[in-house]
Protein backbone atom coordinates (compact mmCIF):
# COMPACT_ATOMS: atom_id res chain seq x y z
CA UNK A 1 0.00 0.00 0.00
CA UNK A 2 2.84 2.36 0.63
CA UNK A 3 4.21 2.39 -2.53
CA UNK A 4 0.12 2.80 -3.91
CA UNK A 5 0.44 6.26 -1.80
CA UNK A 6 3.93 7.44 -3.11
CA UNK A 7 2.94 6.74 -6.86
CA UNK A 8 -0.64 8.54 -5.92
CA UNK A 9 0.77 11.86 -4.32
CA UNK A 10 3.16 11.91 -6.90
CA UNK A 11 0.56 11.68 -9.51
CA UNK A 12 -1.18 14.33 -7.82
CA UNK A 13 -4.26 11.78 -6.94
CA UNK A 14 -5.43 10.80 -3.97
CA UNK A 15 -5.89 6.68 -3.47
CA UNK A 16 -9.45 5.73 -3.09
CA UNK A 17 -10.41 2.31 -1.10
CA UNK A 18 -9.16 -0.61 -2.46
CA UNK A 19 -12.33 -3.08 -1.96
CA UNK A 20 -11.73 -4.88 -5.03
CA UNK A 21 -8.85 -6.41 -2.67
CA UNK A 22 -5.20 -6.91 -3.82
CA UNK A 23 -5.78 -7.38 -7.97
CA UNK A 24 -7.45 -4.29 -7.91
CA UNK A 25 -5.12 -2.69 -6.36
CA UNK A 26 -2.07 -4.07 -8.48
CA UNK A 27 -4.30 -2.78 -11.53
CA UNK A 28 -4.21 0.48 -10.10
CA UNK A 29 -0.81 1.15 -9.37
CA UNK A 30 -0.32 -0.08 -12.79
CA UNK A 31 -2.40 2.69 -14.27
CA UNK A 32 -0.76 5.71 -11.89
CA UNK A 33 2.30 4.10 -13.10
CA UNK A 34 1.88 4.44 -16.41
CA UNK A 35 0.22 8.18 -15.77
CA UNK A 36 4.18 8.81 -14.59
CA UNK A 37 5.03 8.60 -18.28
CA UNK A 38 2.81 10.57 -20.33
CA UNK A 39 -0.87 9.03 -19.62
CA UNK A 40 -3.27 11.82 -19.17
CA UNK A 41 -6.19 9.74 -18.53
CA UNK A 42 -7.33 9.79 -14.57
CA UNK A 43 -6.45 6.31 -13.54
CA UNK A 44 -9.60 5.50 -11.57
CA UNK A 45 -12.34 6.25 -14.08
CA UNK A 46 -9.96 6.01 -17.13
CA UNK A 47 -10.69 9.19 -18.69
CA UNK A 48 -14.44 8.30 -18.81
CA UNK A 49 -15.39 10.82 -16.42
CA UNK A 50 -17.44 8.24 -14.34
CA UNK A 51 -17.15 5.28 -11.94
CA UNK A 52 -19.52 2.59 -10.91
CA UNK A 53 -20.86 3.01 -7.32
CA UNK A 54 -23.66 0.48 -5.59
CA UNK A 55 -26.53 2.08 -4.41
CA UNK A 56 -28.19 0.53 -1.55
CA UNK A 57 -32.17 0.89 -1.02
CA UNK A 58 -34.25 -0.11 2.21
CA UNK A 59 -37.25 -1.23 1.06
CA UNK A 60 -41.07 -2.89 2.99
CA UNK A 61 -40.09 -6.37 2.48
CA UNK A 62 -42.87 -7.86 0.15
CA UNK A 63 -44.23 -11.44 0.34
CA UNK A 64 -45.60 -12.96 -2.39
CA UNK A 65 -49.18 -14.96 -1.78
CA UNK A 66 -51.55 -17.89 -3.60
CA UNK A 67 -52.27 -16.20 -7.39
CA UNK A 68 -49.69 -13.91 -7.12
CA UNK A 69 -50.96 -11.63 -4.83
CA UNK A 70 -48.22 -9.36 -2.78
CA UNK A 71 -48.46 -8.28 0.98
CA UNK A 72 -46.17 -6.14 2.16
CA UNK A 73 -45.01 -7.69 5.66
CA UNK A 74 -45.07 -5.48 9.02
CA UNK A 75 -42.23 -4.07 10.62
CA UNK A 76 -39.55 -5.99 7.95
CA UNK A 77 -37.07 -4.57 5.09
CA UNK A 78 -35.38 -5.73 2.80
CA UNK A 79 -32.39 -4.16 0.83
CA UNK A 80 -31.83 -3.60 -2.52
CA UNK A 81 -28.44 -2.70 -4.74
CA UNK A 82 -27.68 -1.50 -8.07
CA UNK A 83 -24.59 -0.21 -9.44
CA UNK A 84 -24.97 3.20 -10.81
CA UNK A 85 -22.61 5.62 -12.80
CA UNK A 86 -21.64 8.61 -10.45
CA UNK A 87 -18.82 11.06 -11.26
CA UNK A 88 -15.35 10.31 -10.47
CA UNK A 89 -14.11 11.26 -7.18
CA UNK A 90 -10.11 11.78 -8.01
CA UNK A 91 -11.06 13.85 -10.91
CA UNK A 92 -13.76 15.50 -10.25
CA UNK A 93 -15.34 14.10 -13.53
CA UNK A 94 -12.76 15.81 -16.29
CA UNK A 95 -11.49 12.39 -17.06
CA UNK A 96 -8.17 13.23 -16.08
CA UNK A 97 -6.14 13.97 -12.72
CA UNK A 98 -6.18 17.11 -11.43
CA UNK A 99 -2.39 16.94 -12.22
CA UNK A 100 -2.83 16.42 -16.06
CA UNK A 101 -5.86 19.22 -16.39
CA UNK A 102 -3.83 22.06 -14.94
CA UNK A 103 -1.46 21.77 -17.12
CA UNK A 104 -3.74 21.51 -20.02
CA UNK A 105 -5.19 24.26 -18.33
CA UNK A 106 -1.93 26.30 -18.29
CA UNK A 107 -1.19 25.26 -21.97
CA UNK A 108 -4.17 26.52 -23.37
CA UNK A 109 -3.88 29.37 -21.97
CA UNK A 110 -0.13 29.73 -23.69
CA UNK A 111 2.05 29.33 -20.52
CA UNK A 112 5.30 27.72 -20.95
CA UNK A 113 5.47 24.64 -18.90
CA UNK A 114 9.40 25.72 -17.92
CA UNK A 115 8.21 29.11 -16.96
CA UNK A 116 4.93 27.41 -14.37
CA UNK A 117 7.44 25.22 -12.70
CA UNK A 118 9.89 27.51 -11.38
CA UNK A 119 7.30 30.53 -11.18
CA UNK A 120 5.04 30.28 -8.59
CA UNK A 121 4.40 32.11 -5.56
CA UNK A 122 6.10 29.51 -3.43
CA UNK A 123 9.34 30.05 -5.33
CA UNK A 124 9.57 33.32 -4.83
CA UNK A 125 12.38 35.17 -3.54
CA UNK A 126 12.55 37.08 0.21
CA UNK A 127 12.25 40.88 -0.83
CA UNK A 128 10.85 43.07 2.39
CA UNK A 129 10.44 46.11 -0.38
CA UNK A 130 8.32 44.03 -3.18
CA UNK A 131 6.24 42.26 0.20
CA UNK A 132 3.20 44.70 -0.65
CA UNK A 133 3.18 44.04 -4.32
CA UNK A 134 3.42 40.44 -3.74
CA UNK A 135 0.21 40.20 -1.34
CA UNK A 136 -1.91 42.79 -4.15
CA UNK A 137 -1.33 40.36 -6.93
CA UNK A 138 -1.90 37.04 -5.10
CA UNK A 139 -5.07 38.80 -3.86
CA UNK A 140 -5.49 39.92 -7.64
CA UNK A 141 -5.38 36.21 -9.21
CA UNK A 142 -7.61 34.93 -6.92
CA UNK A 143 -10.52 37.90 -7.69
CA UNK A 144 -8.62 38.83 -11.33
CA UNK A 145 -11.15 41.77 -11.99
CA UNK A 146 -9.86 44.90 -13.08
CA UNK A 147 -6.07 45.64 -14.35
CA UNK A 148 -2.35 45.97 -12.49
CA UNK A 149 0.40 47.15 -14.12
CA UNK A 150 3.40 46.29 -12.57
CA UNK A 151 6.12 48.86 -13.68
CA UNK A 152 10.04 49.18 -12.89
CA UNK A 153 13.43 47.62 -13.70
CA UNK A 154 14.65 44.71 -15.04
CA UNK A 155 15.15 41.61 -12.67
CA UNK A 156 12.48 42.69 -9.69
CA UNK A 157 10.72 39.66 -10.17
CA UNK A 158 7.80 41.25 -12.56
CA UNK A 159 7.48 38.39 -14.77
CA UNK A 160 7.87 35.96 -11.58
CA UNK A 161 4.45 37.59 -10.36
CA UNK A 162 2.93 37.22 -13.75
CA UNK A 163 3.72 33.65 -13.99
CA UNK A 164 2.52 32.53 -10.73
CA UNK A 165 -0.69 34.66 -10.95
CA UNK A 166 -1.29 33.25 -14.71
CA UNK A 167 -0.53 30.01 -13.09
CA UNK A 168 -3.14 30.05 -10.12
CA UNK A 169 -5.97 31.67 -12.57
CA UNK A 170 -5.76 29.35 -15.26
CA UNK A 171 -5.60 26.40 -12.61
CA UNK A 172 -9.12 27.91 -10.88
CA UNK A 173 -10.30 26.92 -14.57
CA UNK A 174 -10.67 30.52 -15.12
CA UNK A 175 -9.94 31.43 -18.90
CA UNK A 176 -6.98 33.05 -19.17
CA UNK A 177 -4.35 34.20 -22.37
CA UNK A 178 -0.61 34.84 -21.44
CA UNK A 179 1.36 36.46 -23.87
CA UNK A 180 4.81 37.51 -24.33
CA UNK A 181 4.54 41.39 -26.25
CA UNK A 182 6.91 40.18 -28.93
CA UNK A 183 5.65 37.24 -29.73
CA UNK A 184 2.19 38.69 -29.93
CA UNK A 185 3.22 41.24 -32.06
CA UNK A 186 4.97 38.83 -33.90
CA UNK A 187 1.77 36.76 -34.20
CA UNK A 188 -0.09 39.86 -34.94
CA UNK A 189 1.99 40.77 -38.09
CA UNK A 190 2.14 36.98 -39.38
CA UNK A 191 -1.95 36.82 -38.69
CA UNK A 192 -2.06 39.77 -41.44
CA UNK A 193 -0.58 37.60 -44.27
CA UNK A 194 -2.35 34.42 -43.12
CA UNK A 195 -6.02 36.18 -42.39
CA UNK A 196 -5.37 34.83 -38.53
CA UNK A 197 -5.12 38.53 -37.40
CA UNK A 198 -8.68 39.10 -36.33
CA UNK A 199 -8.95 35.73 -34.79
CA UNK A 200 -6.02 36.36 -32.64
CA UNK A 201 -6.81 40.16 -31.48
CA UNK A 202 -10.40 38.56 -30.43
CA UNK A 203 -9.16 36.51 -28.17
CA UNK A 204 -6.84 38.87 -26.96
CA UNK A 205 -9.72 41.23 -26.24
CA UNK A 206 -11.96 38.96 -24.82
CA UNK A 207 -10.44 36.24 -22.83
CA UNK A 208 -12.09 36.49 -19.18
CA UNK A 209 -8.24 37.65 -18.17
CA UNK A 210 -5.28 38.53 -19.84
CA UNK A 211 -1.37 38.35 -18.80
CA UNK A 212 0.70 40.74 -20.55
CA UNK A 213 4.21 40.24 -19.82
CA UNK A 214 7.18 42.69 -21.44
CA UNK A 215 4.67 45.27 -22.30
CA UNK A 216 6.74 47.88 -24.35
CA UNK A 217 10.08 45.95 -24.89
CA UNK A 218 10.34 46.76 -28.82
CA UNK A 219 10.42 49.93 -29.97
CA UNK A 220 7.01 51.35 -30.07
CA UNK A 221 5.43 52.01 -34.05
CA UNK A 222 2.55 52.75 -34.97
CA UNK A 223 0.84 49.47 -35.70
CA UNK A 224 2.52 48.34 -31.74
CA UNK A 225 0.49 51.45 -30.52
CA UNK A 226 -2.49 50.29 -32.35
CA UNK A 227 -2.69 46.93 -31.58
CA UNK A 228 -2.17 48.20 -27.63
CA UNK A 229 -4.78 50.16 -27.47
CA UNK A 230 -7.18 47.92 -29.42
CA UNK A 231 -6.73 45.65 -27.05
CA UNK A 232 -6.37 47.46 -23.46
CA UNK A 233 -9.35 50.07 -24.81
CA UNK A 234 -11.74 47.25 -25.32
CA UNK A 235 -10.49 45.13 -22.10
CA UNK A 236 -11.16 48.61 -20.45
CA UNK A 237 -14.28 49.55 -21.18
CA UNK A 238 -15.71 46.05 -20.84
CA UNK A 239 -13.76 45.83 -17.22
CA UNK A 240 -12.05 42.10 -17.94
CA UNK A 241 -9.27 41.32 -16.17
CA UNK A 242 -5.59 42.21 -17.19
CA UNK A 243 -2.30 42.21 -16.04
CA UNK A 244 0.59 43.66 -17.61
CA UNK A 245 4.38 43.64 -16.62
CA UNK A 246 6.65 46.93 -17.98
CA UNK A 247 9.86 48.26 -17.98
CA UNK A 248 8.47 51.34 -19.51
CA UNK A 249 8.06 54.83 -17.06
CA UNK A 250 4.69 56.39 -17.81
CA UNK A 251 6.16 59.31 -19.44
CA UNK A 252 7.33 56.81 -21.89
CA UNK A 253 3.72 56.02 -22.50
CA UNK A 254 1.44 57.95 -25.56
CA UNK A 255 -1.25 60.23 -23.73
CA UNK A 256 -3.77 57.43 -25.16
CA UNK A 257 -2.31 54.90 -24.35
CA UNK A 258 -1.45 55.85 -20.75
CA UNK A 259 -5.14 56.97 -20.12
CA UNK A 260 -6.11 53.37 -20.08
CA UNK A 261 -3.04 51.92 -18.39
CA UNK A 262 -3.47 54.54 -15.62
CA UNK A 263 -7.31 55.05 -14.71
CA UNK A 264 -7.63 55.08 -10.70
CA UNK A 265 -10.19 53.07 -9.31
CA UNK A 266 -10.14 50.44 -12.10
CA UNK A 267 -5.88 50.00 -13.14
CA UNK A 268 -3.57 49.72 -10.40
CA UNK A 269 -0.32 50.71 -11.35
CA UNK A 270 2.61 49.33 -8.74
CA UNK A 271 6.39 50.10 -8.98
CA UNK A 272 8.58 47.37 -8.28
CA UNK A 273 11.86 48.37 -7.08
CA UNK A 274 14.42 47.18 -4.70
CA UNK A 275 17.58 44.57 -4.93
CA UNK A 276 18.06 42.50 -8.42
CA UNK A 277 16.54 39.14 -8.05
CA UNK A 278 19.29 37.61 -10.35
CA UNK A 279 22.27 39.19 -8.71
Amino acid sequence: MGDFNKIAGRFGVAPQDTEGGEVALQRRIELYKRAQHGEDHCPSCLGSGMVSQIEHTVVPKVETGPKGTHTVVEGQTRTLSKNIAVRCPDCEGRGMSPGASNEIRRRKAGIPKNMAERMRFTTLKDNPEMEHIVRHVQAWAKNPTGGVILAGPTGRGKTHLAMAAACDIAEAGIDIVFVESRSMLESLRQGIADNTYHKIMSRLKTATVLVLDDFGSERMTDFSEDVYEGILSYRYELELGFLVTTNLEPSDLSPRLASRMRHEGRVTALNCLGKDWRL
